[in-house]
């Protein structure tokens, strides 16, 4: 089993813990959700999958301020994203000690640099109970997580603090949806946070893999590099993304990986299709 993999599956009795705890459950295995939990787990994700894929209607809502849905995305998607981050942050060229986790949500990105060898973590987000969800789990699993109340579209300044790596996980694509200056405000953001990186940091930027948004971060990738920001991976071209030179191409990466198979992940994701 690879590191993230045994990572990974420390966590999963340590999600279902918290998460049959808010839940008022009484103790179930470690490794699995009961059929119970599993129907309404399963129930959350559909919410989830359709309001953040398809239509959309979710995003740049306050979803994660709904117990239910964002109990779905502890057992769900907090993994994935998890997992995202480990495999992204494998690609920086030295390990970050001080990491800002913006946009956090329940911070699965903050425990992914924790677990990586950061020693100091922020996680900041608009949302009280995924921050609130946050600090428990760091409680349970014993790790040094700091939390920060920030929503940028209320102007917020960025959290104090000097950083090595400023992570940004699925966050960017729910800021300023339809505003006319969607781009441009995004990457006046993302200045503002290079601002608190200490010589030689990065920003990580992780976002869906959907055509829409996906072209929409070339975009704003374009922008960047016009600004002057060097991009470190997965693409090196200093000139306007060729991708968007036509519609419908797109340029994202794709690694393949092997989900957990405890806390029934997978049939988590059968059952919200058959529901």
């Amino acid at each position: 089993m690879d590191p993230i993999s045994k990572d990974l599956n420390r966590w999963i009795s340590i999600l279902l813990t918290v998460w049959r705890r808010r839940r008022k459950y009484k103790n179930g295995p470690s490794d699995r959700l009961l059929p119970n939990e599993l129907k309404e787990v399963a129930a959350g994700v559909k919410i989830l999958s359709s309001g953040l894929t398809g239509k959309r209607e979710l995003v740049g809502k306050g979803y994660m301020d709904d117990p239910a849905l964002l109990g779905a995305y502890l057992l769900f998607y907090w993994p994935v994203s998890y997992a995202q981050a480990r495999y992204v942050l494998g690609y920086l060229p030295s390990r970050p000690r001080s990491v800002l986790d913006l946009g956090s949500g329940p911070a699965p990105m903050s425990f992914a640099s924790l677990d990586h060898g950061a020693s100091e973590v922020v996680a900041a987000d608009r949302s009280e109970p995924a921050l609130r969800l946050a600090a428990e789990l760091a409680g349970e699993a014993g790790e040094p997580l700091a939390v920060r109340g920030w929503d940028p579209l209320r102007g917020e300044k960025i959290p104090d603090g000097s950083f090595d790596l400023a992570i940004m996980g699925h966050l960017l694509n729910e800021l300023w949806v339809g505003d006319s200056d969607e781009a441009g405000k995004i990457c006046d953001l993302i200045e503002r946070v290079s601002g608190s990186l200490r010589k030689g940091g990065a920003v990580t930027i992780i976002e869906p893999a959907l055509l829409l948004t996906s072209r929409r971060l070339l975009g704003i990738r374009d922008i960047l590099v016009k600004r002057g920001f060097p991009v470190l991976s997965p693409c090196l071209f200093k000139e306007d993304c060729p991708a968007l030179k036509k519609e419908g191409n797109t340029c994202h990466t794709d690694r393949s990986w092997e989900p957990p198979r405890t806390a029934g992940w997978a049939d988590i994701q059968d059952s919200f299709r058959d529901a």
